[in-house]
């Protein structure tokens, strides 16, 4: 053993002859697509080099939020009020459909909703008296 390098897993043999559906990336987008297509009626079969997962989408830390690392205001201020409210609003449906997904499915996937603090910062106020 040793030199620090994962022992190499198995490739899966593809075992569908056709699909209606290839997506390419099982991460958490490429995996809500996948279950919804196949809600749907459709034939899916989802490729990806390493386990489900395993990539990107667990550099998240297994968390699930609504918001985005672009504040509002400065996403109002460059793309216009309208599109930020769109894209805030895109992104609450986004987790509120996660979390339907969740619950009326029963993932087991140790779901909790938990509070989220923003801080802000602003100048100290002077006056003059």
């Amino acid at each position: 053993m040793g030199g620090g390098r994962a022992p190499a897993r198995p490739r899966a043999a593809a075992t569908a002859k056709r699909a209606d559906v290839v997506i390419v990336g099982g991460g958490l987008t490429g995996v809500a697509a996948a279950w919804e297509l196949v809600r749907g009626g459709r034939d899916v079969v989802v490729l990806d080099a390493i386990e489900p997962g395993e990539g990107a989408s667990s550099r998240n830390a297994g968390m699930l939020g609504r918001h985005s690392k672009h504040a509002f205001i400065d996403l109002a201020a460059t793309m216009g009020l309208d599109t930020a409210r769109a894209f805030f609003g895109e992104l609450r449906e986004i987790y509120d459909g996660a979390v339907k997904r969740i619950q009326e499915e029963g993932l087991d996937c140790d779901f909790r909703k938990c509070g989220r603090f923003v801080g802000a910062l602003s100048p100290p106020i002077t006056t003059s008296w």
